[in-house]
């Protein structure tokens, strides 16, 4: 399981939320998914095109058998109806692309986030092993540590024991 920092603060004062309120998402999101889901939605708005055509092609027909006033209102109302699936069909298209994007996007920031995770976990590291290596060289250099221990090492138990 991932463990991530407290951010409940950046949370609470971010407009739009903050970090832990998208992190989930983006840690656990599955671009293969969503580019799959956006797949999913283009051969569907495909489809759509094509019923759409076949429509079409029925107004069509309609206009040549069926004359008129009443002709004409359904040739109209069919008309108008298309201009509308079309519309439909075209916002699947487009969300289905930014679909695509986003998983793009998450697969970025997922690569982004782990990378500064393990800059970061580095620069710890770093710094941990440099503060604990200052540590031992200040503590042997003080000369009575030194001797405490060059004793200790050799049997002899100082009074009382250092904490």
């Amino acid at each position: 399981m991932f463990d991530f920092p407290n951010s409940s603060a950046m949370d609470a004062t971010a407009s739009s939320g903050g970090p832990s309120t998208f992190l989930m998402q983006i840690v656990t999101g599955q671009p293969q998914q969503i580019a799959a889901h956006s797949t999913g939605l283009l051969q569907k708005a495909t489809q759509f095109i094509s019923l759409a055509e076949e429509f079409t092609k029925a107004g069509e027909q309609l206009s040549k058998v069926w004359s008129g006033q009443a002709s004409q209102s359904a040739v109209q109302k069919i008309t108008s109806s298309l201009q509308s699936f079309q519309k439909i069909i075209q916002v699947i298209q487009n969300g289905a692309k930014l679909l695509g994007i986003s998983g793009t996007l998450v697969q970025s920031a997922q690569a982004a986030y782990k990378s500064r995770n393990a800059e970061v976990l580095m620069r710890a590291k770093t710094a941990l092993i440099g503060y604990v290596a200052a540590q031992a060289v200040k503590e042997w250099d003080d000369a009575g540590f030194r001797q405490q221990l060059i004793e200790a090492l050799s049997g002899q138990m100082p009074e009382p024991w250092p904490l």
